[in-house]
């Protein structure tokens, strides 16, 4: 199958890329930065094309090239803290950025329009108020700019596939960890300073902000799984939770991640660490899911964990 991946280089991307090669896809993609990950095991096997999503001409320019089959739509803004800073730019990218692909899509002879999974995210529902798992039914009340501009998306992506004979499916994410995160997100932020604490480069603490919330923390190696499977086997417009269905709070996270370090920490709370917009409760009900595609989460949280922490250990580099 013939692929096209918006955001290749990306946390998400670069690793459904792997995927991708890995059953036997044709693959390319799309990246503003155009520069991989350093341990990308498909970079001599997958087509990078450099620029912006929101450049008409280059991405028609892209589509013509490639011809996909499928294009897997994951480039966005995703940082909640710099949605706030600059919510113009997070919006373009995310609404308009997407806006731009399906009027490209939906210029082309039916016959030749490939199909989409769009990647979605779990933080546009209303959080819950207890351990309650949300499903494809709940209320969207997105609390940040991120959330509200990936819930317009998401709404968009449901226009176009039931108006213009688009074939798109949205994926839900929930907060994927693993190998690559970069920083802004708590698995990555808080083995960042592990490393550093275990190098003497920091006194051994680390410093957090709220970790009270509860999520859905799922592999990114595992959601990636789901693109693929969704692709052939969901009516156009079709939503799917994608998430491991157990909740843990931050704290659970914290504490795992500083079990397998090799000096002890302290963990202190840190108010210039709190984040607007951060709902108190996220969980997955992965059920439709399961039952269109039999996915399920496979890679245990005690494994994701440990490879965050060697990941960080292998790419911080030593101070000089």
């Amino acid at each position: 199958m013939r692929a096209l991946i918006t955001g290749i280089t990306g946390f998400v991307g670069s690793h459904l890329a792997e995927h991708l090669v890995s059953s036997g896809d044709q693959v390319a993609g799309i990246s503003r930065s155009g520069r991989p990950p350093a341990d990308w095991t498909v970079a001599e096997q997958v087509t990078v094309f450099r620029g912006d999503l929101l450049d008409p001409r280059f991405l028609r320019e892209v589509i013509q090239t490639v011809q996909p089959e499928v294009i897997y739509h994951i480039a966005a803004q995703a940082s909640v803290p710099a949605s706030f800073q600059d919510p113009a730019h997070t919006w373009r990218m995310n609404l308009e950025g997407t806006r731009t692909l399906y009027e490209i899509l939906c210029s082309l002879p039916p016959t030749r329009r490939p199909r989409v999974v769009f990647a979605s995210t779990g933080s546009i529902y209303r959080a819950a108020t207890g351990p309650v798992r949300l499903d494809e039914t709940a209320e969207l009340a997105p609390a940040s700019p991120y959330a509200a501009s990936k819930a317009a998306a998401d709404l968009l992506s449901f226009q176009v596939a039931v108006n213009y004979e688009l074939h798109i499916v949205r994926l839900r994410c929930f907060n994927q960890i693993g190998p690559r995160q970069r920083l802004g997100f708590v698995a990555a932020d808080v083995a960042c300073q592990i490393v550093r604490a275990e190098r003497g480069e920091q006194p051994p603490e680390i410093h957090v902000g709220d970790t009270r919330a509860v999520r859905d923390f799922v592999d990114v190696r595992d959601v990636v799984r789901a693109f693929r499977l969704v692709v052939d086997r969901a009516e156009p417009g079709a939503a799917f939770n994608v998430g491991s269905g157990v909740g843990r709070t931050v704290a659970e996270l914290i504490d795992a991640l500083v079990g397998l370090s090799t000096v002890r920490l302290r963990v202190v709370q840190d108010s210039g660490r709190l984040r607007r917009g951060d709902p108190k409760s996220l969980v997955a009900d992965p059920s439709r899911l399961r039952a269109a595609t039999a996915w399920q989460a496979e890679i245990p949280f005690e494994r994701t964990l440990a490879d965050v922490l060697d990941d960080w250990r292998r790419r911080l580099p030593p101070r000089a």
